[in-house]
This record gives C-alpha cells, sequence and structure tokens, in this order.
C-alpha cells in the first residue's frame, strides 16, 4: 500500500505545522462559537462582529496550504493570541 503513495514534495516539518495550525483554528472557530452564545445572553449587538470574525477564520482554514510557510506561522500567532484571550494564559 505504502508503495502506491506518491510523494507530495512537501517537508515533514510544514505538513506538521499545517496540522497544528488547522487544529488551532478549529480551536478558534469554536470559541468564537462560545463568545457568539454569551454574547446572544448579554450583548446582542457584539453577535454580528463575532460572527463576521468566525467566520473570516472559517475562510482562513479553507485557504490555507502546507507550503504556505509565511501563512501558517501568522496563522498560528494570531490564534495563539485569540486562546490566551479566552483562556487567560
Amino acid at each position: 500500500m505504502l508503495a502506491s503513495v506518491k510523494p507530495h514534495g512537501l517537508d515533514p516539518d510544514d505538513v506538521m505545522e499545517y496540522e497544528i495550525a488547522e487544529d488551532r483554528l478549529n480551536y478558534v472557530i469554536g470559541i468564537y462559537t462560545a463568545w457568539i452564545r454569551e454574547a446572544e445572553k448579554s450583548d446582542p449587538a457584539a453577535v454580528d462582529s463575532l460572527t463576521e470574525a468566525q467566520i473570516r477564520y472559517i475562510g482562513v482554514r479553507k485557504a490555507l496550504r502546507p507550503a504556505d510557510r509565511e501563512r501558517v506561522a501568522q496563522v498560528l500567532r494570531e490564534c495563539a493570541e485569540i486562546i490566551r484571550q479566552y483562556t487567560g494564559r
């Protein structure tokens, strides 16, 4: 089976960073879901901007490519900041 797998030409470290970025994006999208639910109860005016941000990160996830090292690194930084805001760490 492995013999039929064609090489993809990507550095394994790039693929690993990309997969980490995808996981972080999924977490960030979930964070926005939590923030939206909370805003629906306490700050309805914030729902639209939070939803727009969530949609933006869904688009980022769809557009992200393993070979785009700079964008992957940028996404990891952005996600880390959002996760820090959410967790307080």
